[in-house]
């Protein structure tokens, strides 16, 4: 259970620490905090904003059971075919890893982000996640990683079933792929399948860089001061209609 004394004021904000928290507590006081609205920033902060101002980053949540691909998804999907995901358990990561990550960041913000060295990342990884977590990796029909996903899974004090995306990377060569939306897709689809209940596919920022995961699911859900609310679609940048296409673009990742 979260403690007042575990959230900081920063600016108005809420922010949790959870690097200085014991074992037992940290995985726990997580999946509390992101049930309560706070968003994840890489590698032990959590966020919460206290004002609702129009364009500011906030946390998404997708209810699984009314999870299904679209029409959207189906396009997006149909590019990505020779693509093969798998599950993995937590470990420290490969040196193809650590460069993939790396190259990512430098291409996305063009700088190297020293939170992700090789020491960092392997602590983040033991520190953070426990037995039941996964790397998820996809690559392509030669081998080579061009995406991955660092996912961790939990119980809120409900007994809700969570799954978070901690951090994910891709090969920014394969940018027409459309990683991202790709690999939260194929994550949220084993996700289903294995009985969770809730997704949270990490910081959201409408007309952002990541506006894409407003359309993950038409179900989706955003933190507002009266709690979690349907996503209006005025958020959303294209429409998202269920439809009944053939599923054999389906990855099947088992998670």
């Amino acid at each position: 259970m979260i403690d007042q004394t575990d959230i900081q004021d920063h600016n108005g904000d809420q922010i949790i620490d959870l690097l200085p928290l014991p074992n037992a507590r940290r995985r726990a006081v997580f999946y509390e905090a992101v049930q309560n609205g706070f968003y994840h920033m890489p590698p032990f902060i959590l966020h919460l904003p206290c004002a609702e101002e129009e364009g500011r980053e906030v946390s998404l949540r997708i209810p699984l059971a009314d999870f299904d691909y679209t029409r959207y998804h189906f396009r997006i999907l149909s590019r990505n075919t020779d693509l093969r995901a798998s599950a993995h358990p937590a470990a420290p990561l490969s040196e193809e890893h650590h460069a993939l990550a790396q190259q990512w960041h430098c291409d996305r913000f063009g700088i190297s982000d020293p939170d992700f060295s090789d020491d960092t990342i392997n602590t983040y990884m033991s520190e953070m996640m426990g037995d039941a977590d996964r790397v998820i990796e996809w690559r392509d029909r030669d081998g080579d990683l061009v995406g991955a996903c660092l996912l961790g899974c939990g119980r809120d004090m409900d007994g809700h079933h969570l799954a978070h995306a901690f951090y994910f990377y891709y090969d920014t060569t394969q940018m027409h792929r459309h990683m991202g939306y790709t690999m939260l897709l194929g994550i949220m689809d084993g996700l289903k399948t294995a009985g969770y209940d809730y997704f949270f596919p990490g910081v959201y920022q409408p007309k952002g860089p990541y506006a894409y995961k407003a359309n993950l699911s038409p179900s989706t859900q955003w933190w507002t001061r009266k709690g979690w609310e349907p996503l209006p679609l005025s958020q959303r940048p294209r429409p998202s209609a269920p439809c009944g296409l053939r599923l054999s673009l389906r990855h099947g990742l088992k998670l």
